[in-house]
């Protein structure tokens, strides 16, 4: 196995993403997982920590005297390359034939990132410690997802989404060399449309295989 590239759908929930991630793992070689309630925003911050001791505290050699004794010795981006290593095997578990690996979340708001600032150094860490990483920006009308699921019980949906939308900008302008934009009202009925997806991916599109993909229910 390996890995050439890393795929992560940035999106917000009922916005068509399960849809993409099927389309996504139509592709050769591709497998890209669904959500796993953020797992990775504590590793994340875990390597900030250790960032933090290791170039505040530990700029010296110490000795066992030293309250920051072993400060010293920590290397953040091995620690962060051993974290994300974990994390592909034991969380995404990639198979043998498996060369472009990811998955989609919905986590970014207030929630997870109080400071959507954070939600950038968390893309800026992905990027740096994935292989090859990139980013889709998933959208969806906010007015048609608020009447979507588990949104339609909620007064305030339209606020709540639109919210995580104008995250979602932030994050994608502070990213785009790496990142794609897409919106499901644009694709839901012409698959021709993923056509820039599939060139910023560089792969070839077909699009009689996504039309076939697309004819399939996904989610509830």
């Amino acid at each position: 196995m390996s890995i050439k590239k890393t795929v992560f759908v940035i999106t917000y929930g009922r916005s068509g993403s399960t849809l993409l991630q099927g389309i996504l793992n139509a592709i050769k070689g591709y497998e890209i997982r669904g959500e796993n309630m953020a797992s990775l925003v504590p590793l994340f911050r875990s390597y900030k920590k250790i960032f933090q001791a290791r170039y505040e505290h530990g700029r010296s050699p110490m000795s066992e005297r030293d309250p920051w004794y072993g400060a010293d010795l920590m290397v953040p981006d091995e620690y962060a390359h051993a974290l994300v290593s974990v994390f592909i095997d034991r969380i995404i578990k990639p198979s043998d034939s498996s060369n472009v690996i990811g998955f989609k979340e919905i986590r970014y708001g207030g929630m997870e990132f109080p400071d959507v600032e954070e939600a950038n150094e968390y893309l800026r860490f992905l990027g740096k410690f994935f292989p090859e990483a990139r980013f889709i920006f998933n959208e969806r009308n906010v007015k048609d997802t608020a009447k979507s699921g588990w949104w339609a019980n909620d007064a305030g949906a339209e606020k709540s989404i639109s919210d995580l939308l104008r995250r979602m900008k932030i994050m994608y302008e502070a990213n785009k060399d790496k990142s794609y934009w897409l919106s499901y009202d644009d694709y839901k009925e012409n698959p021709l449309a993923l056509s820039g997806l599939f060139g910023f991916l560089e792969e070839d599109f077909d699009v009689d295989v996504v039309s076939k993909i697309m004819s399939k229910r996904h989610s509830y």
